[in-house]
């Protein structure tokens, strides 16, 4: 004869009903939050700007072997500096959704993605645009003139300095196909994430940049 074990039945009912009521109020939470939008930039004319703040890197294979040498230009940054200017606070971080457009391709990332606090090697944004300077060349200096005052203008200095900088940066794949090395490095500008195993995150010819705050 079959006997049932009233408890083990009123157990799996309360197991089901408490399933049941967290999955309704995880699905009614997030449908409560809101997506604000506080920030819509131009990268293309980011990229221009941060041009003379670029250093050059070294671009390796985990094997060693040389792809070439690019100027770089940290993304943290200038993520950072946006975050700054629309005052968020740094607890809302977490919630904070990074949308950046490319060629074809429109990727959403997390905060914490290019956070310095988080990644011991950030993401960057590559110039397939050579260095316009290099150790020892000559520079010459100008003065900037107005009705107040007269300053050398040393923004060519600054350009050389940074320029002249070069550290080496290894990728963590040993080869790229020709499409993927075209696409990344042959192309006007590239973001770029070093740590990956794989270019599923990267984007070609970065454009457009929108940051979210989850309400």
């Amino acid at each position: 004869m079959f006997y049932r074990d009233n408890n083990s039945a009123v157990f799996s009912m309360l197991l089901f009903i408490t399933t049941c009521l967290f999955l309704l109020f995880i699905s009614n939470n997030m449908y409560s939050q809101k997506l604000e939008q506080i920030a819509d930039v131009d990268l293309i004319s980011i990229i221009e700007k941060e041009h003379t703040n670029s250093k050059q890197a070294n671009i390796k294979y985990s094997n060693k072997k040389n792809i070439g040498k690019f100027l770089c230009i940290e993304s943290n940054k200038i993520i950072d500096s946006i975050v700054k200017i629309s005052l968020i606070d740094s607890l809302e971080n977490k919630n904070i959704i990074i949308r950046i457009e490319g060629s074809n391709t429109v990727l959403n990332y997390s905060y914490y993605d290019f956070s310095s606090n988080v990644n011991k090697i950030t993401p960057y944004i590559i110039l397939t645009k050579k260095a316009e300077y290099r150790y020892g060349d000559t520079i010459n200096y100008f003065l900037k003139t107005d009705a107040q005052n007269s300053d050398a203008d040393f923004s060519e200095l600054d350009k050389q300095f940074n320029h002249s900088q070069v550290f080496n940066l290894f990728l963590q794949f040993p080869k790229l196909s020709d499409k993927e090395k075209y696409l990344f490095f042959d192309k006007g500008a590239s973001l770029i994430f070093p740590l990956d195993i794989s270019t599923a995150r990267w984007i070609s010819n970065p454009t457009r940049l929108k940051i979210y705050l989850i309400k």
